[in-house]
């Protein structure tokens, strides 16, 4: 017996000796190409700002200050020690919830702020510089730990709880809004907010229905859809994501269903699921330099142009150094404008009459644009971070953000990864444009790891599945 266990152990490494040239290769190829398609998606998001970003939308903020030799080399070594950093395998949602904010909001607002102004390499440096320090801790952090693959079953449970939830919220929505709803809003402004203005909450229980219906039950229903392949639920979630449009007018909530099922199949299928964020960084670079090149000829050039080069990549760059603008000069809020933190932190000076203190976005708008209804929402690194402590608060909401993310990992582990992707994605998606703390308590990020943690599939066998097989090693 002895000696066939020791037969064995020498097969088995023999085996992983033969193996290791071939994974060590496939792990050097697959960070090449993340690499040369972050140069790609960097270097076409350029080719955007200087073509049209800036001579069609200068007015909003998107300025033009050819690189010098220091921004383009500081630029440069931000993307080259990230793009080594990040994990290649986005299969799970923690290393795929930071591929969002790393694609989203990391090198859109290295390349906008660092192009905006002459002098950006002193105004943000500091603030792009604790950034890349945050992206590369998590992304080290994440590539190294193994996730096990998970069960291929879901709860009953959460099904129909995710069912009643749904139906609750659709019903009281139906009651409150069917007479204002409208699908003919297109792509006129003027319908458009008029639409938003008709769908408004009035009051925070229906502001919380609409959220929560829209980013967490919705999105809940289609995830669940797809891990059991359930036509139903899918069909449900659509029409949820349909209905909430006829309210608010908000078409990022009508992409989403489509966002979510093309993000499954890139991370799923298995021609692309080795490369998927790769794939997924050129194929918007492809949108960039086309929507660019073609956005006065063709309306489909000039739709991608609009909805995603300006209002979803773009934007979320552009708000850095605009929030770094502001409150560099009226003062910092310490964190003052996050509900629970306001009873032991004092309200800045700025605040003290200030009528539309703590919403940081409505305070922008008002002293940017001279448009106090105009709410420039941010992500999480300006609004919690470069708002609240400049560098150092983008530090510290890194932390935090870190810190959430390897509570994802662990609170996942045992479920479906074809169901925790989809389910936390719109909360990824969320915090592009969203502070942190909102996102966590408005959006699902903490609702779903109650979940997680509580409805657990493998709670008994935890242990094991952190023994059992791995869908991945190290994320070298």
């Amino acid at each position: 017996m002895g000696h066939d266990y020791l037969c064995a152990c020498k097969s088995i490494i023999d085996h992983c000796r033969l193996s290791a040239p071939a994974v060590t290769n496939q792990l050097q190829t697959k960070r090449v190409s993340l690499l040369l398609a972050t140069a790609a998606y960097a270097g076409t998001l350029y080719f955007a700002y200087v073509h049209y970003l800036h001579p069609v939308w200068d007015y909003f903020g998107f300025k033009f200050a050819a690189p010098d030799n220091t921004r383009v080399a500081m630029g440069a070594f931000f993307l080259l020690l990230t793009s080594l950093s990040q994990p290649t395998n986005i299969g799970h949602p923690a290393p795929l919830s930071l591929f969002v904010l790393y694609f989203n909001v990391y090198i859109p607002s290295v390349v906008v702020t660092l192009t905006v102004s002459s002098d950006s390499s002193q105004r943000y440096g500091a603030i792009l510089f604790a950034m890349t320090v945050v992206f590369v801790i998590a992304g080290l952090l994440l590539r190294n730990q193994r996730v096990a693959s998970g069960t291929t079953t879901m709860p009953e449970k959460l099904g129909k709880l995710m069912w009643a939830l749904w139906l609750a919220a659709a019903s009281m929505l139906l009651v409150n809004y069917y007479e204002v709803m409208s699908l003919s809003t297109g792509l006129n402004i003027e319908d458009i907010y008029e639409q938003r203005v008709a769908g408004t909450a009035s009051t925070p229980v229906l502001a919380y229905t609409q959220t929560f219906f829209s980013s967490v039950f919705s999105p809940g229903l289609l995830a669940i859809g797809i891990a059991q392949r359930s036509k139903l639920a899918v069909l449900a979630a659509i029409a949820g994501a349909i209905m909430m449009y006829a309210i608010t007018a908000q078409r990022t909530i009508l992409l989403l269903p489509a966002i979510m099922l093309l993000v499954h199949h890139t991370i799923n299928w298995r021609v692309s699921r080795s490369y998927a964020p790769s794939i997924i960084l050129c194929a918007l670079a492809t949108v960039f330099l086309c929507s660019t090149l073609f956005y006065e000829e063709s309306f489909v050039a000039g739709v991608l142009a609009l909805m995603v080069t300006f209002r979803t990549i773009a934007i979320p760059g552009l708000t850095l150094s605009q929030y770094e603008d502001l409150f560099s000069t009226i003062g910092r809020t310490n964190w003052a404008h996050v509900k629970g933190v306001d009873l032991f932190i004092a309200k800045p000076e700025f605040a003290q009459a200030e009528s539309l203190w703590p919403n940081l976005g409505y305070i922008v708008g008002d002293q940017t644009y001279n448009n106090p209804i105009f709410n420039v929402n941010a992500n999480l690194f300006a609004g919690d971070g470069v708002a609240a402590g400049g560098a150092f608060g983008v530090l510290v909401i890194g932390a935090v953000f870190i810190a959430w993310l390897k509570l994802l990992e662990r609170a996942c582990k045992g479920w479906p990864n074809s169901f925790t992707c989809l389910a936390f994605l719109p909360i990824a998606i969320a915090m592009t444009n969203g502070h942190f703390f909102t996102t966590m308590l408005s959006f699902g990020g903490i609702f779903w790891i109650v979940i997680m943690i509580g409805m657990n599939p493998s709670r008994g066998s935890l242990k094991a599945t952190d023994e059992a097989s791995w869908d991945s090693g190290p994320d070298k």
